[in-house]
């Protein structure tokens, strides 16, 4: 699941907003927007999310409430023109249980079986804006991505097989920005904004964990190992 993770102003604009600036306004669209940061300002930005997720398929579903972080930004001028910022966001997370039955293949039975989902991809970033003259600035940002998800099936009969999968993921992406800002008259202003975004270039690195299996004093039947074997 994606989570909205841009400022306030971005999102309540729709999710734009790449040539909006102000003195005390971190722009998470547009890196060259820094340069409308006063003098004397450091601008720091938190903002969080509380949500109520319903995930349903022929699996079955589940309901949950949960609250995060969604953003953590700062940003400060260094010089005349040259402006920096830095910025910590989940952009993604994965948070599930979905209990369901399956047939064991050649019988009229079935077996109860757990699907869980945990963890995310998160990304910090690094922003440098540069104020070329009164109309025009240009910036990037430069961003890596990380994270891992698991991925967790639990077969309960007169046995418990538990199967996971740790998968860790990394990638780098970058914006690059500019801004033109014009002031016709006291009260007309023109400010056109242009960002363009990469794609990240993922690399995965998974781990696949030994089944457990808890024995209740019985005998698997041939149809159940069969299944586990499905799984694998």
């Amino acid at each position: 699941m994606f989570n909205n993770v841009d400022d306030a102003r971005n999102i309540a604009l729709g999710n734009t907003g790449i040539a909006l600036d102000a003195p005390d306004y971190i722009n998470s669209k547009n890196p060259a927007a820094m340069t409308a940061i006063s003098t004397r300002n450091v601008i720091l930005n938190v903002s969080g999310i509380l949500k109520y997720n319903t995930i349903s398929s022929n699996l079955g579903s589940d309901k949950r409430l949960s609250s995060n972080f969604t953003n953590f930004s700062a940003a400060l001028r260094i010089s005349k023109n040259a402006f920096v910022g830095i910025s910590m966001q989940p952009a993604t997370s994965s948070d599930y249980k979905i209990s369901s039955a399956i047939p064991i293949e050649g019988t009229t039975s079935e077996y109860p079986v757990t699907y869980e989902g945990s963890g995310g991809i998160s990304n910090w970033g690094i922003s440098l804006g540069y104020k070329i003259n009164d109309n025009w600035s240009v910036g990037g940002k430069v961003k890596n991505n990380f994270g891992t998800i698991v991925r967790k099936e639990t077969i309960t009969t007169t046995s418990e097989v538990e199967i996971s999968r740790n998968i860790r993921y990394t990638g780098f992406s970058y914006n690059l920005g500019t801004q033109f800002k014009k002031d016709f008259t006291e009260n007309f202003q023109l400010t056109l904004g242009v960002s363009l975004i990469s794609e990240v270039n993922w690399f995965q690195k998974g781990k696949f964990h030994t089944p457990k299996i808890k024995i209740i004093p019985t005998v698997l039947s041939q149809n159940f190992l069969r299944m586990i074997l499905r799984f694998l």
